[in-house]
């Protein structure tokens, strides 16, 4: 197939099947190549951007592929949260320059850079590590713990950091379970932030303690 012919069956699989990402068995299939002739056309197609490699034998086109498309073929076990998962969630105006990925795998390299963005796995452990039912996007209400459990880590004020809003949106269930990994001093923040915006929550144990 030649470079165009490519390019019209990826776009007409986005906009038809809304299907960004690849196997390596289906792209054999669809070019009728397998081996080295498979490698050289992949080599050929990704030097001409319209496809990037996202993980070993997958593939995605540049542009058209999003992180939640990708990141299940890059680690199935991670999941998106923190300060990525607010902002794309309208819950902190700052775009930041990492997407944090909590995971209980351990990889051979903890940044990668991809098209969808620089993503840093960060390998956790239960209570804090807790993959959402659907999908790999954490909610709002778990990535803010998720980023209060981050920043009392690295010794930050979150106030500092980010500009947060809309956070009257959040669940009222919150509080014991997921502000209990956190210490008693980002708790009292995640609380004092929250109840600017007129969330009240339970005192947790912890927060009694």
């Amino acid at each position: 197939m030649k470079a165009l012919d490519w390019k019209r069956y990826l776009d007409g699989q986005v906009e038809q099947h809304a299907k960004r990402v690849f196997t390596l068995a289906e792209l054999a299939h669809i070019s009728g190549r397998s081996g080295a002739a498979l490698n050289v056309e992949l080599t050929r197609l990704r030097k001409s951007k319209l496809l990037e490699r996202v993980a070993r034998g997958v593939y995605a086109a540049p542009g058209r592929a999003t992180l939640l498309d990708v990141l299940p073929w890059i680690d199935d076990r991670a999941y998106v949260t923190g300060a990525y998962a607010l902002h794309a969630q309208g819950f902190i105006t700052q775009t930041p320059s990492e997407i944090i990925c909590f995971t209980d795998r351990r990889h051979f390299r903890s940044v990668r850079v991809t098209s969808v963005g620089r993503l840093r796995f960060a390998v956790i452990k239960p209570p804090v590590y807790a993959p959402p039912k659907k999908g790999c996007l954490a909610s709002p209400e778990q990535a803010l713990c998720d980023l209060g459990w981050m920043a009392d880590r690295a010794g930050t004020d979150l106030r500092s950091l980010y500009t947060f809003r809309k956070l009257d949106r959040l669940r009222r269930d919150l509080g014991p379970r997921r502000l209990g990994c956190c210490s008693l001093a980002v708790g009292a923040i995640l609380r004092a932030l929250l109840k600017n915006d007129g969330v009240n929550l339970p005192v947790s144990r912890n927060d009694a303690a």
